[in-house]
C-alpha cells in the first residue's frame, strides 16, 4: 500500500470545488470545471474524467451535513468562505494505492482511510472520498477541506510524510495487506525527495539524490567526519564534480556549472547538516582555488543507467528517435523565438514614432498629450498580449508536433503496438518485486497484442504488465509468468483461454486459481469449444466430458469435431499470424497440386494436424488416424507431393480410442 499527499500546487487552483470534481467527476457525466476555475492541465484532466463514468466503484461524504456529493462540495466550499485570514491552499489531496491484484472490501478501505486522517489530526474535518479502478491497481483519492466546520481555522499540516508512513505500515499488518517499503526516515539518512522519486519513476533516469548517495556519499561523509576542515570536503565534492555551499539557513550539495542541480546536504546524512559541520569545523569557507582545479573522477550525467537497458538496439533506437525529436523541437522553437522578437522589434519601433510624434507635437489637436500616452501604452500592451498568447500556442503546437518520450514510456508505446522486445525490456527494468502472488494460468510471456474480437487493448504499466479492461466488467493482467483475472466476467474467461491458447501451442494449460477462477474456465472452453487442454486432470477429464456431452446433445459427429478444430486453427492463425508469418492459412484442397514443404506436426484438441507451406499458403492438413501418413515420416523443411498427400484420408475411428500416434521428431517447433 502506497499512501502519498498529492503536492498542494496542484490542488490550489479552482478550490475544493475543483478538487472535489477530479475525485468524483467519473461518477458525474457531463461534469467540467468551475468556469472561473481557468484552463490548466488539471482541468483538462477534470474534463477527460467526467467521459468515464466507470470508474469510480463508490465515493463516501464524511462531516458534512449533505448526503450528496455535489451537496457536499458545496458546503464545504461554503465553509472555506468562511476564513478570512488564511493564504495558504485549503484543501489535502491524499492518495492511497493498493498494488496490482490487490482487493480490500470496504470496510476495510474505510478503516485506512478513518485511520489515516485521523493520524493527521484531520478527523472532524469534513472530506469526501472515492474509489477508482481506471488504473491496474486499486487506489483511493481523498478530498480534506483543512478548514474546521466549527472553528473555521486552517490546519497547519507538518511531515506528514513519516506520519502517514509510519501508519500505513501499521495498517497492512492490521488488514493482511501485501508490505511495502514506506521509506521512513532514519537520524542518519533523510528521505528522498517526492520529485527524485517522480523522476525515477517517469523517467527511469536516476535522480541526482540517488547517484549522490551511490557514488560519492561514502567520500563525503568520510570528510565531513574527518579532521580537514572545510577543505577537505570541498576537495571530496569537486573529485566528482560536485560543490558544497550554503543556501538559506542550510547547506547544499550541487553539481558544479548547474547551480539548479542540488540536493540537501543532510539528506544525504545527518552529520552534514550545517549546524554540525559549523560546530566541528567553524564559520563555513567557500571552496578555494586548489579545489575547483581538480579533475573530477566521475560526474553526474541525466541518462538511463546501463542496468536497466536490457536490449541495447532498443534503447538505440529509443536513443536516436529522442534526439531527432530534440533536435527538430530545437529548431521549431528557435524560428517561433526569432519571429517573436521581430515581431516585438517592430512593435517596439512602431510604438517609439507615435510617442515621439506626440512629444513633437506637444498638443494634440486640444487632448492632452498624457491622455494620448496613457492610451497609446494601454494600445501597445494589448498587442504584445495577443502576440504572447500566439507565440505561446505556437510553441505548444510545436512541442506536441514533437513528442520527446521517456524510455518507459517509449517502451509502453511500443509495447502496445505488439512489440515484444518492448515488454520483455519493461519487465527487465522492473526494480519492484512482482506483486502478483495469485497468477491463474501460467505461460510463456508474450508480446502484448491488440484483442481484435472483443475490442479491448491493452494499458502497459511501467514493469510491462498488461491490463485489459473489457466492457462486462471483467479485466485480465498479462504478466511476465502469466494470466489473472483481478475481475471476473465471462468475457475475461474467454479472453484469458484466447491468449493462453495463442501462446501454450498444445501444450496443456497451467491453472492455479481459485474454484470460482477454475470454472470460470471451464464454462468458457466448453461453451466456446476452445482448442485447449488442461494439465490440471480433473479439470481436464470434466472439460472432455462436457464436450462430449455437448456434442451429443447437438448431434456433433467426430469429424465434425475436426473439422470446427481445424478452422478454429486456420482462423485463429489468420487473425493473428506469428510475427514474421504473412502466408495465408487454409485447408488443404482436392485442387493443390505441386511440392509442399512440411512446418510442422502438431496435435489439437485430439486432431493430428500436418502444416504445409507452398508459396505464400500455409496448407493444414488433418492426419488423425493415419500412423502411416507421409508427415511422419519427414522432418519440418521436407518437401512432398501434394498429390500424394490428397490421397491420405483421414480414418472414420473414434479418435479418443484410437491407437495414439507419434507425432513425429518436431514436436517442439514453432510455427513461423
Amino acid at each position: 500500500m502506497i499512501v502519498r499527499r498529492v503536492p498542494p500546487k496542484a490542488t490550489r487552483a479552482g478550490g475544493f470545488r475543483r478538487l472535489g470534481q477530479y475525485v468524483i467527476a467519473p461518477v458525474v457525466p457531463g461534469s467540467a470545471p468551475a468556469p472561473e476555475s481557468g484552463v490548466d492541465a488539471l482541468g483538462s484532466y477534470i474534463a477527460d474524467q467526467a467521459r468515464h463514468a466507470d470508474r469510480v466503484e463508490w465515493t463516501r461524504v464524511t462531516n458534512c451535513q449533505a448526503a450528496t456529493v455535489r451537496g457536499a462540495i458545496s458546503e464545504i466550499d461554503a465553509t472555506q468562505a468562511l476564513n478570512t485570514r488564511s493564504k495558504a491552499d485549503p484543501n489535502y489531496h491524499l492518495v492511497i494505492a493498493f498494488p496490482p491484484g490487490e482487493t480490500p472490501t470496504r470496510e476495510q478501505i474505510e478503516d485506512i482511510e478513518d485511520t489515516l486522517v485521523r493520524g493527521l489530526g484531520l478527523g472532524d474535518h469534513q472530506r469526501i472520498s472515492a474509489l477508482h479502478n481506471d488504473k491496474a491497481h486499486l487506489h483511493l483519492h481523498v478530498a480534506i477541506n483543512l478548514i474546521h466546520p466549527e472553528t473555521f481555522k486552517a490546519a497547519k499540516i507538518f511531515r506528514d510524510h513519516t506520519t502517514l508512513a509510519q501508519l500505513a505500515a501499521g495498517l497492512e499488518v492490521k488488514h493482511g495487506l501485501e508490505r511495502t517499503s514506506h521509506e521512513i526516515p532514519n537520524d542518519r539518512t533523510g528521505r528522498t525527495p517526492e520529485a527524485a522519486k517522480t523522476m525515477e519513476t517517469h523517467t527511469a533516469q536516476e535522480p541526482f539524490v540517488g547517484w549522490v548517495r551511490r557514488v560519492a556519499g561514502d567520500a563525503l561523509i568520510a570528510a565531513g567526519a574527518g579532521e580537514g576542515g572545510w577543505k577537505s570536503l570541498h576537495e571530496a565534492a569537486a573529485r566528482y564534480g560536485l560543490e558544497i555551499r550554503p543556501r538559506g539557513a542550510g547547506l547544499v550539495i550541487g553539481k558544479a556549472g548547474e547551480p539548479a542541480l542540488m540536493m540537501k546536504a543532510s539528506d544525504l546524512d545527518r552529520s552534514l547538516a550545517f549546524k554540525r559541520l559549523v560546530d566541528r569545523f567553524g564559520a563555513f569557507e567557500p571552496a578555494a582555488a586548489d579545489a575547483r582545479r581538480i579533475a573530477p573522477e566521475a560526474e553526474y550525467v541525466r541518462t538511463v543507467p546501463p542496468e536497466k537497458r536490457e536490449d541495447q538496439t532498443l534503447w538505440s533506437r529509443y536513443a536516436e528517435q529522442r534526439d531527432r525529436a530534440l533536435h527538430d523541437r530545437g529548431l521549431a522553437i528557435a524560428d517561433i523565438n526569432t519571429a517573436d522578437r521581430r515581431y516585438r522589434d517592430a512593435v517596439s519601433a512602431h510604438y517609439a514614432a507615435k510617442f515621439a510624434e506626440i512629444k513633437r507635437l506637444k498638443l494634440t489637436m486640444g487632448i492632452d498629450p498624457r491622455i494620448r500616452y496613457d492610451a497609446l501604452k494601454r494600445e501597445q500592451a494589448n498587442v504584445l498580449c495577443r502576440h504572447r498568447e500566439a507565440t505561446t500556442a505556437k510553441r505548444e503546437t510545436a512541442r506536441a508536433a514533437h513528442v520527446i518520450l521517456s524510455w518507459p514510456d517509449w517502451l509502453r508505446r511500443h509495447a502496445e503496438m505488439g512489440d515484444a522486445a518492448a515488454v520483455n525490456a519493461l519487465r527487465f527494468m522492473a526494480t519492484k518485486q512482482e506483486r502478483f502472488t495469485d497468477t491463474l494460468v501460467r505461460n510463456p510471456a508474450s508480446a502484448a497484442k491488440t484483442v481484435t474480437a472483443l475490442g479491448v487493448k491493452p494499458k502497459m504499466s511501467r514493469n510491462g504488465d498488461a491490463t485489459y479492461r473489457l466492457p462486462d466488467g471483467g479485466a485480465v493482467v498479462d504478466k511476465k509468468d502469466g494470466l489473472t483475472m483481478p475481475s471476473l466476467s465471462r468475457a475475461a474467461a474467454i479472453l484469458v483461454l484466447e491468449m493462453a491458447r495463442d501462446r501454450a501451442e498444445g501444450t496443456p494449460l497451467a491453472v492455479d486459481g481459485d474454484a470460482t477462477q477454475k470454472r470460470a474456465l471451464l464454462d468458457a472452453a466448453v461453451q466456446g469449444r476452445f482448442d485447449v487442454r488442461f494439465a490440471d486432470a480433473a479439470m481436464e477429464a470434466e472439460r472432455d466430458r462436457r464436450v462430449r456431452e455437448l456434442d451429443e446433445e447437438q448431434g456433433y459427429t467426430e469429424p465434425d469435431r475436426r473439422r470446427q478444430t481445424l478452422a478454429m486453427f486456420i482462423a485463429n492463425r489468420n487473425a493473428w499470424p506469428a510475427p514474421g508469418d504473412t502466408t495465408f492459412y487454409r485447408p488443404l484442397a482436392e485442387t493443390d497440386a505441386g511440392d509442399a514443404t512440411l512446418v510442422a506436426t502438431i496435435q489439437l484438441r485430439g486432431v493430428d494436424v500436418a502444416v504445409w507451406r507452398q508459396g505464400d499458403e500455409t496448407l493444414v492438413q488433418d492426419i488423425s488416424g493415419q500412423p502411416d501418413a507421409i508427415a511422419y515420416t519427414l522432418l519440418p523443411g521436407d518437401r512432398a507431393d501434394v498429390a500424394a498427400m490428397r490421397s491420405e484420408e483421414p480414418y472414420g475411428l473414434d479418435i479418443e480410442t484410437a491407437k495414439p500416434v507419434e507425432r513425429g521428431r518436431d514436436t517442439d517447433m514453432e510455427i513461423d
